[in-house]
């Protein structure tokens, strides 16, 4: 009896019930399950102390940066119909999220293919191109802390930040020096990036006078807990309207259904101080929709536009309108996005991978717009 070759539709259901198989499972053992599990799998061989860091990065070779002016990559694509500057009038530093998952160290190498290929394709394409609307665009690379610093958050995990915010602080002192001459500029970053961008606008001397250039600071996907304003970054505020410079903005997106208890259950670094618990602490919560810090539900009649995901050197449409939003608690509440805002997710209801993508055209055009109100103020 011959046998029949399947169809290339029952290849494809065959591929879904294993993922949705899967799914079920990882769903089903519970978050302590999946905190384990996450440890076995992404758990560095050996403590930091018996880590050998890779070489440290040398920022005046454009191979340190995933992006500069002067080089092509993915940060340079643009979504159709959003305004563009010939010569733009600022500059962003953007410090990339964590990319690298290996468990091959605490931190990984600049030119780790995975991490890099991650960095490039995704980050620059979905998160700092948001700033090609106003700003020449330097992004380092650099040793950055594997994705196990943020489930161990123990004394081998600082040192792992404490590396790669060392590596952020010759970047940025180089940008200063010698690619910025004197522009106004923007520091901007995403969750592990977030966090060595705040500490920088914490702890590195006003060299130059940098900080009379700075327009404002996008501090995205991470928990800024308010009496940082007093503690440690008095000479900022939280920004409270989309025209209002020298200031913070931050936000960490979650579905209306998250569960809000114990969510920011981290430590947070303080200088001279170490590490804090947060969870009891009120944080800077800023909506992309308004750019304003009170709880006032924001309709999605105002939303400008997300970013979907794609392939290739091109942008995909915008997509405006998709959702509608809240601050509460610290954390942005969005309503339910289309499937393909979905997909990325390692908890539910937890949209930490689009935090920027979800709101491209909001953070292009806010840019702009502070960016335009700093000059006439200057």
């Amino acid at each position: 009896m011959t046998r029949t070759k399947p169809a290339w539709w029952q290849h494809v259901l065959a591929g879904i019930a294993v993922i949705v198989f899967v799914l079920s499972l990882w769903w089903m053992v519970g978050p302590n399950g999946r905190r384990a599990y996450l440890r076995r799998s992404l758990r560095p061989a050996a403590g930091f102390a018996k880590f050998t860091p890779p070489p440290a990065p040398d920022y005046t070779k454009t191979s340190a940066w995933a992006e500069l002016p002067e080089v092509e990559s993915y940060a340079d694509l643009s979504p159709a119909d959003l305004p563009l500057y010939k010569t733009p009038p600022a500059d962003v530093f953007f410090v990339h999220p964590t990319t690298f998952l290996s468990r091959k160290g605490w931190n990984g190498p600049i030119d780790d293919a995975q991490a890099k290929r991650r960095v490039d394709h995704s980050v620059m394409k979905y998160q700092a191109s948001a700033f090609r609307g106003c700003c020449r665009i330097f992004a380092p690379r650099y040793r950055q802390a594997t994705l196990y610093f943020a489930i161990a958050r123990n004394d081998d995990a600082w040192k792992a930040l404490e590396l790669a915010y060392s590596d952020v602080v010759r970047a940025f002192r180089h940008f200063l020096k010698s690619r910025n001459q004197g522009r106004p500029f923007f520091i901007a970053g995403h969750s592990q990036g977030s966090m060595h961008a705040l500490r920088l606008l914490e702890t590195f001397p006003d060299e130059g006078g940098w900080r009379k250039r700075l327009i404002a600071a996008y501090l995205v996907g991470i928990n800024v807990p308010l009496d940082k304003f007093k503690r440690t970054i008095p000479w900022l505020h939280p920004c409270q309207s989309p025209t209002d410079t020298r200031c913070v903005v931050g936000w960490t997106t979650l579905g209306r259904e998250a569960d809000l208890r114990g969510w920011a259950n981290v430590k947070v670094f303080y200088p001279k101080k170490g590490y804090e618990d947060s969870n009891k602490k009120p944080r800077l919560c800023t909506n992309p929709l308004t750019w304003k810090t009170d709880e006032a539900l924001v309709k999605k009649d105002q939303h400008k536009g997300a970013l979907p995901y794609g392939r290739g050197k091109t942008m995909t449409p915008l997509a405006p309108q998709l959702v509608e939003a809240a601050c509460q608690k610290g954390a942005l509440l969005i309503s339910t996005p289309p499937p393909a805002f979905r997909r990325l997710m390692l908890r539910p209801h937890d949209y930490h991978v689009y935090d920027y993508s979800l709101f491209f055209a909001d953070v292009w055009h806010n840019a702009r717009l502070r960016m335009n109100t700093f000059l006439k103020k200057k």
